[in-house]
């Protein structure tokens, strides 16, 4: 067996049919918060792993909560998001190196996707207000459009 497949099965990392590579919910809190948001009640927080091979991406999306991306293993992982200035910003996640960094801040609302940089990433991320799938949003056709037009490296990720 190989690492993939034993991350895998281990981990009992399910396909991510909407954004792409495979996913398990490591935790979600007991805690209830009132997001303040009009999104209601959430929970505090959440985490998953998340597993990226050669040739998968994580397509073009944004959460409605803060979340924090965490390199485990693997080849690195190109992180693209679109900050809050709406400048693109370009991250490399894995070991702690002159290119690349173990953790990345994404703020709420914020366009990003991600490929992994070799034969396969292993990566985590916390997300708070937790994670909901109703706080998940892929970008309609006149939106994905935009991005490209702004930034034509993204076509790739839609």
């Amino acid at each position: 067996m190989d690492r993939v497949d034993f991350l895998v099965e281990k981990l009992k990392l399910e396909p991510l049919t909407k954004e792409g590579g495979r996913f398990s919910i490591a935790f979600r809190s007991k805690k209830i918060i009132d997001t303040l948001d009009r999104r209601g009640k959430r929970i505090a927080v959440s985490g998953i792993f998340f597993l990226l091979t050669k040739g998968e991406v994580s397509k073009l999306h944004r959460v409605k909560s803060d979340e924090i991306w965490h390199f485990y293993e693997g080849s690195p992982v190109e992180l693209f998001v679109i900050g809050e200035d709406g400048k693109l910003n370009r991250f490399v996640l894995g070991d702690v190196s002159e290119n690349s960094v173990p953790m990345v801040f994404v703020p709420a609302n914020c366009w990003q996707c991600a490929r992994s940089l070799g034969d396969y990433s292993f990566v985590g991320c916390n997300v708070a207000p937790g994670f909901e799938y109703e706080d998940f949003e892929l970008p309609d056709k006149n939106t994905s459009e935009k991005i490209v037009k702004l930034f034509p490296q993204l076509k790739g990720f839609l």
